[in-house]
């Protein structure tokens, strides 16, 4: 069994989305994202992750000047990251078609990490 990691990008801004649709619209989607993170740990496919701050900063080229950011545009923003258990590509990308986050105009970005390179 090999490991992927999904990158959340985009999706919209939680405490927009509390505002327009409400506490029990937010509620419902935190739930579903409960589910399916609880789905995944039930077949085994579960390795972890976490939300990320929406702050940071950025080091760039070879001086490695550093500067407030990410500066990206909201849909290029990373959100959050699992780590999961899949056999390949294909049923890791079946697998993150389940996530709450394409409810919400976000993405799942598919990556197998490279166990050989360590």
């Amino acid at each position: 069994m090999k490991e992927f990691l999904y990158l959340f990008r985009g999706g919209e801004d939680p405490h927009i989305m509390e505002k327009q649709a409400g506490p029990e619209a937010w509620q419902q989607h935190m739930m579903k994202w409960k589910s399916w993170m609880e789905s995944l740990a039930k077949d085994g496919k579960y390795v972890g992750g976490q939300p990320l701050a929406m702050g940071g900063s950025v080091i760039s080229g070879n001086e490695r000047s550093m500067t407030d950011g990410p500066f990206v545009e909201g849909k290029d923003v990373i959100n959050g990251y699992l780590q999961v258990r899949a056999n390949d590509l294909k049923e890791a990308s079946e697998l993150a078609k389940g996530c709450p986050i394409l409810d919400i105009v976000g993405s799942v970005e598919v990556r197998e990490i490279n166990s050989t390179m360590m």
